[in-house]
């Protein structure tokens, strides 16, 4: 199972309590058997792909709200696409965000790239800021 080609993260606002919103969006894969996602995030140096974050059961829902993320912290995300039966595919490229520290405007992306072809790993996957809405 593919998970679609790109995510994209796009910093939505950040509150006076120093915490970033941001949404996580992607293209749906051209897979008749997807039937959900499963989204996996935390700081970059933990284990965030022990368990999703987000459970969203719809192909259709191609974006997901993430919330109060740590101004100065490095983030990770991942994702698997799901098929009715439950099966996962294998991860999406893991993506990092640096949240930006209250002191600055600047936002720095990475990503990680799974280093192979097929199978589903959700190749070309990168992250797109825009400014402080």
């Amino acid at each position: 199972m593919v998970l679609g080609g790109m995510l994209f993260l796009m910093a939505l606002s950040v509150p006076a309590a120093h915490c970033e919103d941001v949404v996580l969006s992607w293209d749906r894969p051209n897979d008749a058997r997807v039937a959900g996602y499963k989204i996996f995030y935390g700081l970059a140096e933990s284990d965030f792909k022990s368990t999703p974050k987000e459970i969203i059961n719809s192909a259709a829902q191609t974006a997901c709200d993430i919330f109060d993320l740590k101004a100065g912290c490095t983030y990770a995300f991942a994702a698997k696409s799901t098929d009715g039966k439950g099966n996962e595919s294998v991860f999406s490229e893991v993506l990092y965000y640096d949240v930006p520290s209250a002191e600055s405007s600047d936002k720095e992306v990475q990503t990680e790239s799974s280093g192979g072809s097929g199978g589903g790993g959700g190749g070309g996957c990168f992250i797109q800021c825009s400014g402080r809405l």
